[in-house]
């Protein structure tokens, strides 16, 4: 489908000083109690009526709201806004059958405030602009390409700011005028043994970043579990008192170090799964692959860790995002199943048990490495579905690409002559061309493909 906008994010560490970060946790608090209301008057107002509140109301009622509330003047009218819109998504996808009922957010649950509306004013080299804060201090290490939209300040478990701002620019033009040659076609296999098996041969080892993070992390977690935390009485409105755990300052030390343990292992795989997604999309041209059922995977308790480690759909994400800036790559997901089990050469569906590393089809007697035979795979089913795909929008007859046909001739055959037909189907612009008497070539040769893996024209 083609799209007149694109929007693109980036993300930059701020370093707010001492005063801004109070002004910002005080935000960040009277969104969460902001959130916290609208989700009580909604709540409210359905048990008394059977009426729904929607965010159109709410926000009309927003200016009444901060004159009986002085200190909602410190946060900007637009941050309160979108905490309404916040309460609004939530209820919508409860609605929908997609996510539970909203709860009350609890102290320190709130780590994100969101700016509507930013423009190229408040960006500057090495700062931004918030209204109400004033300017902090960023470090902005690569430009911002588009039109800014929107701005939204985080505040991260491990005690860092960030800012995220989200652009909107024109796509690069690759859907308009879909393909049909790929000069480099790929089929990639995920597992665990190999992270990615390409059908070129090539392959990428898993990295397992939690093999190398888990002790750090596992040391951090036993430190914050030592820690105590303090018991407080507190006394209600009614007179009634209770008592309350409270963090104390060692508990939210050990919690910040764990965090930060945490983020170290989260960085280090992100970095390294955007460096492979970029060199995919660098290198070819098209990328096959598998649309795995990760819910399903991770019910093997088994291997749910090192499937969590793997993390195949954020990498995959990572991929189909550098393909969309990219007008030469195009991507198609297929449907995992039998891609393991099935022939790259006859198509013959074999069982193949799980600690197997080798592929040998009892039709055809093909061996080869059991990831690259299902590379090999989703690369045929890959281009078979994109086709299907080019079919219905140009509606034309496009050729079908078998595992037979997507394999390279031998170095010493010989290509024989093509003679043109004179005679030419109905509604078919091609003419079919024979080599020999009686013999007619395959529906890819009749529309300009050989028998090649790349798919060259004739």
């Amino acid at each position: 489908m083609k799209t007149d906008r694109f929007t693109s994010a980036y993300r930059f560490r701020i370093y707010p000083n001492t005063k801004q970060q109070r002004m910002l946790l005080v935000v960040l608090e009277l969104c969460r109690r902001l959130y916290n209301y609208a989700v009580c008057q909604r709540k409210d107002t359905y048990k008394a009526t059977g009426r729904t509140v929607h965010y159109e109301e709410q926000q009309n009622q927003l200016p009444q709201f901060k004159d009986q509330r002085p200190e909602y003047e410190q946060a900007h009218s637009q941050v309160l806004q979108d905490a309404l819109r916040r309460v609004e998504r939530a209820f919508t996808g409860f609605l929908e059958g997609r996510t539970r009922y909203p709860k009350y957010k609890k102290h320190g649950q709130c780590r994100s405030i969101t700016f509507p509306q930013i423009s190229n004013e408040n960006i500057g080299s090495n700062s931004i602009i918030l209204p109400k804060i004033g300017r902090v201090r960023m470090t902005k290490h690569r430009p911002i390409k588009g039109k800014p939209k929107t701005l939204t300040i985080t505040l991260t478990k491990s005690g860092e700011w960030y800012t995220s701002i989200t652009t909107e620019l024109n796509p690069p033009n690759n859907n308009s005028n879909p393909r049909i040659i790929f000069n480099n076609p790929i089929g990639v296999d995920s597992g665990l043994v190999n992270y990615l098996y390409l059908s070129d041969g090539e392959h990428v080892d898993n990295p397992r970043f939690i093999s190398n993070h888990a002790k750090r992390i596992i040391k951090a977690q036993k430190e914050l579990s030592r820690k105590k935390r303090k018991v407080k009485r507190v006394v209600n409105v009614n007179g009634n008192s209770t008592t309350l755990k409270v963090p104390g300052s060692n508990w939210l030390k050990a919690k910040t170090i764990l965090a930060r343990r945490w983020r170290d292992y989260v960085n280090a795989k992100e970095d390294w799964q955007w460096k492979q997604a970029n060199r995919l999309v660098n290198k070819h041209d098209f990328i096959g692959y598998e649309n795995l059922p990760i819910r399903n995977m991770l019910k093997n308790h088994c291997l749910a860790r090192a499937i969590q480690d793997a993390a195949w759909a954020g990498f995959w994400e990572k991929v189909e995002s550098k393909a969309a800036t990219a007008a030469s790559t195009t991507t198609q997901k297929v449907p995992p199943q039998y891609t393991t089990q099935r022939c790259s050469k006859c198509g013959y569906k074999h069982k193949v048990a799980l600690s197997e590393r080798s592929f040998m089809c009892p039709n055809c007697g093909h061996f080869d490495d059991r990831d690259h035979n299902s590379s090999d795979v989703v690369l045929s089913d890959a281009l078979q579905l994109y086709y299907k795909a080019f079919e219905k929008i140009v509606g034309m007859d496009v050729p079908e690409f078998t595992p037979a046909e997507i394999e390279p001739l031998p170095p010493n055959a010989e290509k024989p002559m093509m003679v043109a037909s004179s005679i030419a189907e109905t509604g078919n612009k091609f003419h079919t061309r024979v080599d020999e008497p009686g013999r007619g070539i395959t529906r890819a040769e009749a529309h300009g493909f050989s028998n090649g893996r790349t798919s060259q024209p004739l």
